[in-house]
């Protein structure tokens, strides 16, 4: 269902954003290591990992919406 699965990825998108602000300023530009991207810090991790692909997801339900 379209619109249970559009109501899930605005929750987690709700989430998200919670645990973000949650989260104090120097802690963003910490770096850790990814396997294939090299180093990253948790700023690009979120936006890549996070936000981007909940986003992607978000786009794809609302098209079926107005398809």
């Amino acid at each position: 269902d379209p619109e249970a699965l559009l109501t899930r990825v605005r929750e987690q998108l709700a989430e998200v954003t919670d645990a973000a602000r949650a989260l104090p300023s120097e802690a963003w530009t910490l770096r850790g290591i990814h396997p294939i991207r090299g180093e990253m810090t948790v700023e690009q991790i979120f936006e890549t990992f996070i936000a981007a692909h909940l986003e992607e997801h978000a786009a794809q339900l609302d098209s079926l919406e107005t398809g």
